[in-house]
């Protein structure tokens, strides 16, 4: 998965659902003028889940209210 392809307006929002349904629940900010640019692949082993993720500036926060609710 990639925001490459996305709107630069709406890679942040992409992005977060993206995760909330494939990883976790998160919240980002981009630091970029390009917007967020980043991929992510993950791999499920059985009981075990990878995920390689790459991208230019950003932020990710999970508060505690964010870990209860989408952990």
């Amino acid at each position: 998965m990639s925001t490459q392809s996305v709107d630069p307006a709406d890679r942040i929002d992409f992005w977060e659902e993206h995760n909330r349904q494939a990883l976790v629940g998160l919240t980002c900010s981009s630091y970029s003028r390009e917007g967020l640019l980043a991929t992510e692949t993950n791999v499920e082993l059985g009981d075990l889940r990878l995920a390689e993720i790459a991208g230019n500036e950003h932020v990710i926060e999970r508060t505690p209210g964010t870990c209860q609710a989408l952990p």
